[in-house]
């Protein structure tokens, strides 16, 4: 059977040979070892046209904290070609039961590189719409891994969890290096918005975050750390533009600025600007025309699901992901795949 580079996102579950604790993992990317199934079974869908072989692709570890848009993953088609165009559904194109940047970011990341797959840890499953178990077919029937939880801001994140769902605090996690990871993120912001959170906390607590994140893994002592402006889901502009992209990029730019900081960790830490890209409606391969921003405002009934604004559906988590992709330096990845 020919082992396509990045036919379909590989789903695996196993245990880690690296050091650090026993967690379960998922893998995405690399070369497909089915190609063929449908939505439903446990097989992959079926193989996307175009693919290179690029024979056994090396992981790239991959841990998250962050809210319910981090959380909340489901997809039963391959959303991207293995062009990286857009894969058409036709009316179901912007299917409102499939979210999630999480599978498109590892998707486009290994169509960028097909020697480099994306393997989720953390201390929970992903999970499908207001937190119900996870129901995606693609790439598999079984969630992948995640630390993010939904309906926290960073200071319930790190010092709470969600106790009626068995999370602990994930400060935990971090202080006691718990998973193995080669890059983390930061995706914050929404909640931290919704609780009404001043810029100075959520500047003092997106920094403490972002310190823990960077101290370094069980494997490693220098993760890369993204920090992403969160994506718009609200009619409010200038507050998404000030809560959103300003006040993250401020408290980044204030890390890598910090002189009492070794310059070592500063140089780790990365911006993404997911807000921005969608404002500025910055073509991307899968979409090199998007209007998500127009007369002043966002197409909010495009970008998120139905009546619920707060999270994306298909187009924008695609977007999303896309955007994150793109913006990874792939060199640095591939110093640290094995």
């Amino acid at each position: 059977m020919r082992r396509f580079a990045i036919a379909v996102l590989l789903f695996a579950c196993s245990k880690s040979n690296r050091p650090g604790v026993d967690e379960t993992h998922n893998q995405y990317g690399g070369p497909a070892a089915r190609t063929s199934g449908s939505p439903g079974s446990d097989a992959a869908p079926p193989a996307a046209a175009g693919c290179s072989d690029g024979g056994s692709a090396r992981v790239v570890k991959v841990y998250v904290s962050g809210e319910s848009i981090e959380e909340r993953n489901r997809f039963v088609v391959q959303p991207l070609q293995c062009s990286g165009a857009l894969v058409d559904r036709g009316t179901q194109n912007n299917d409102n039961d499939e979210y999630g940047w999480m599978v498109p970011l590892a998707l486009r990341t290994n169509l960028r590189d097909p020697t480099l797959a994306l393997e989720f840890v953390g201390g929970g499953p992903w999970t499908d719409a207001e937190s119900s178990p996870y129901t995606g077919t693609y790439p598999s029937t079984t969630p992948g891994r995640t630390s993010a939880i939904a309906g926290t801001d960073i200071d319930s994140w790190m010092n709470t969890g969600s106790p009626e769902r068995g999370f602990g605090p994930r400060r935990d996690e971090l202080l006691l290096k718990q998973y193995c990871y080669d890059i983390a993120f930061a995706a914050r912001g929404g909640n931290d918005l919704n609780q009404n959170v001043t810029d100075i906390e959520y500047k003092t607590r997106l920094r403490e975050l972002v310190l823990l994140l960077v101290d370094g893994s069980s494997c490693r002592t220098d993760p890369i750390v993204y920090v992403t402006a969160h994506m718009p889901d609200r009619d409010d502009v200038s507050l998404q533009t000030q809560a959103y992209y300003q006040r993250t990029l401020d408290a980044v730019t204030a890390i890598k600025a910090d002189a009492g900081l070794l310059q070592n960790k500063r140089d780790l830490v990365r911006f993404v600007d997911v807000f921005g890209a969608f404002k500025a409606n910055r073509g991307t391969t899968s979409m090199p025309n998007p209007a998500w921003y127009k007369n002043g405002a966002f197409d909010l009934t495009t970008i998120g699901r139905e009546g619920d604004t707060l999270h994306p559906r298909r187009l924008a988590s695609i977007y999303a992901g896309e955007i994150v992709a793109d913006a990874f330096n792939l060199t640095e990845l591939q110093v640290r795949a094995k």
